[in-house]
């Protein structure tokens, strides 16, 4: 007969961050493609809204950097390697966004069609790239986790990632 522990599902690390965190990563992308940059009351919201969007991920990232790949290291050195590398290389992409982001704000009016057109092609890369990313840490973090570590031991991590993510503050 299962113990109690062995009875309770063990916790889901990321669906439903990544289904948030698509949602805003969908709809800021099909904003910054509709947007007209040449039209400042299209232009700033969308911009805030890529904003946004930012600081949600890289705090998102920190967070799980910070507990999910700190337990699978702990108990697996070199398991949350690819992961952990693909932060770094998110995180870079992301301040080239924002970077991006703010230089688009800045233009002059006779270069913000073309800017705005790299800005959207960058985040539709970034996009994609960060489908795959989440799609990795559902399939193999999660994975190494019920591997490495017992039920009662996934909801103590699992409510710590929940703590750190609500705690954090946003990334600047």
């Amino acid at each position: 007969m299962p113990t109690d522990q062995e009875a309770l599902p063990a916790p889901d690390f990321h669906s439903a961050a990544h289904k948030a965190l698509r949602v805003l990563l969908l709809q800021a992308l099909q904003t910054v493609g509709r947007m007209d940059a040449s039209d400042h009351g299209e232009l700033r919201p969308a911009l805030q809204q890529l904003d946004n969007l930012c600081r949600q991920l890289a705090g998102h990232m920190t967070g799980e950097s910070r507990v999910v790949h700190t337990a699978i290291e702990a108990r697996r050195p070199g398991g949350a390697a690819t992961s952990t590398h693909s932060h770094g290389e998110l995180l870079e992409a992301l301040a080239t966004l924002q970077e991006e982001a703010d230089t688009l704000q800045r233009a002059p009016a006779p270069e913000r069609g073309a800017r705005a057109q790299r800005l959207y092609r960058r985040l539709a890369l970034f996009a994609g790239d960060k489908l795959l990313h989440m799609a990795h840490e559902e399939r193999h973090d999660d994975g190494l986790l019920r591997c490495l570590y017992g039920r009662a031991e996934l909801a103590e991590i699992h409510g710590r990632l929940r703590t750190g993510l609500r705690a954090a503050p946003p990334a600047s």
